[in-house]
């Protein structure tokens, strides 16, 4: 039986703060893209995580359960901020020829919660077998609208 408990802290990357950047759509005439904008804004993620997990094993078989529970203050996420650029590459005149604008924002606070297990069967030297299911609940910003405009 193993029972722990940690904190975590994560700074947003230069990507997520600073970078405008796009990803082209598929090539054919309505390709929709998508462009990211960073936000200079975000807060660092901070979270209090907790598990317990009870293990065993055989000469050939391992086996793993663990649930867990983590608090995510501050969660860091990206959206669709319902609007569109067009940079008009190729003159297309394609109604789709936009670009999605994607950002990233704060959302508040986020709760995961779950199940995994793990079970491998080492057949011999050279051959196992290994099961790893995993279920998780996420309840992501409940103390923000998660649709809204990015943080300020």
């Amino acid at each position: 039986l193993k029972v722990n408990a940690g904190t975590g802290y994560a700074e947003p990357g230069m990507g997520e703060l600073y970078y405008n950047w796009e990803m082209f759509g598929n090539s054919g005439g309505s390709r929709y893209g998508w462009y990211w904008i960073g936000n200079p804004n975000l807060k660092p993620e901070k979270s209090v995580n907790f598990d317990i997990s009870l293990e065993g094993e055989s000469k050939k078989t391992y086996a793993k359960a663990s649930v867990f529970h983590n608090v995510i203050n501050d969660y860091m996420t990206q959206y669709f901020t319902g609007q569109l650029i067009d940079f008009n590459y190729g003159h297309s005149s394609s109604v789709l020829a936009g670009d999605r604008i994607y950002s990233f924002k704060n959302i508040g606070k986020a709760e995961i919660t779950g199940f995994e297990a793990e079970v491998q069967q080492r057949f011999n030297d050279k051959w196992s077998l290994c099961l790893a299911p995993r279920y998780q609940q996420e309840r992501p910003g409940y103390a923000a609208d998660i649709a809204g405009p990015a943080a300020a």
